[in-house]
């Protein structure tokens, strides 16, 4: 910053002293551009760090399963677990209580819906997931009725889990 030699001050016409007060708004800038700076510096920091956060999996990610057996339309679902094996364990113990040919068919993850749709005699199905259960239902429904044509296909159970 330039430097003002305020040994030889200049009066003005109105009868200001010129230097002084051009010494004193030169200072006031020098304060509010190093705030200014900081105030940068910290929000650029900030930014960097939310992106950094807010692009993984959140700590609570909430998972979701059904399981489904084909000999007896037999099903079980869960939602809400803290990982994906445990919600895959509570789908198929709800579905071996009723069956014996369980197995998981939709893996629900966080923010995302499941359905199974099935055919009256249990052995065709079709399954999806998306972000709502009626756009979930929907698409199982297709699958159901494509690999089933002539065919009735309902649906058979939905589930969504939290993110």
């Amino acid at each position: 910053m330039a430097r003002y030699d305020v040994r030889r001050p200049r009066i003005c016409e109105n009868g200001e002293l010129r230097v002084w007060k051009l010494l004193i708004t030169v200072r006031k800038l020098e304060w509010k551009d190093r705030s200014m700076r900081r105030t940068t510096l910290f929000a650029t920091g900030l930014i960097a760090l939310t992106g950094v956060f807010a692009s993984t999996v959140p700590a609570f990610a909430e998972y979701g399963s059904i399981a489904y057996d084909r000999t007896n339309c037999a099903w079980g679902r869960s939602w809400n677990y803290p990982d994906q094996s445990g919600a895959d364990q509570r789908a198929m113990s709800e579905c071996s209580a009723q069956g014996s040919s369980c197995q998981v068919v939709a893996q629900v993850a966080p923010g995302q819906c499941g359905s199974i749709a099935a055919t009256d005699s249990c052995s065709g199905y079709g399954w999806a997931t998306r972000s709502n259960t009626n756009d979930a239902q929907i698409v199982a429904l297709e699958q159901c009725r494509n690999y089933n044509p002539n065919l009735t296909c309902t649906i058979k159970v939905s589930v969504c889990s939290s993110q």
